[in-house]
């Protein structure tokens, strides 16, 4: 890199809020990064989830770009909720799996996840460096979607999050699930 700041100042799409002078056309020249499509995020996203997430970004994924963006008080918890709930409508709201796998299919699934896993190469940046235990973004992931949405995402990563950095896993859709 040229330079890290810049990278920081893109990557972290500062000039979407702030600009560094009044005749400063820098911001037209650097690349934005992109959030996350949030047109239909509520049928993909549960609303409890969404309030966490807001809550405190860095919680769910330390890499997270998204600052905090509310308070811990009461009018910081009624924002989140107000946001939470608007952000659900759209879309929304995302209803929890209705079929569940009997005890054996959901032990042979799991197992055969867990080869998939390392097969392809999701370890490389959801193990922690130690290897002993995903990343706390992975834990959460029941509370966040359901099987049948991560799968589709799991299809298409990119579809959902333009600049996010989960590759194309080629991932059949029986792999996904």
């Amino acid at each position: 890199l040229a330079h890290p700041g810049r990278f920081l100042v893109e990557e972290l799409s500062c000039v979407a809020c702030h600009r560094l002078g009044p005749d400063d056309d820098m911001p037209d020249r650097l690349a934005r990064r992109e959030g996350p499509e949030l047109s239909r995020v509520g049928e993909r996203l549960y609303a409890g989830w969404i309030y966490h997430w807001l809550e405190d970004p860095q919680a769910f994924r330390r890499q997270a770009v998204m600052p905090r963006m509310f308070s811990d008080d009461e009018q910081g918890k009624l924002e989140r909720h107000a946001v939470a709930r608007f952000l659900v409508s759209l879309g929304g709201p995302l209803q929890p799996t209705r079929r569940v796998p009997n005890e054996n299919d959901f032990r042979n699934s799991v197992r055969r996840g867990e080869r998939i896993f390392g097969r392809v190469g999701c370890a490389v940046c959801h193990l922690a460096p130690e290897g002993a235990k995903p990343f706390a973004e992975l834990k959460h992931l029941g509370s966040k979607t359901t099987p049948d949405r991560l799968a589709r995402y799991l299809q298409n990563p990119l579809a959902i999050d333009p600049s996010g950095r989960m590759p194309q896993m080629s991932l059949d859709g029986g792999e996904a699930h």
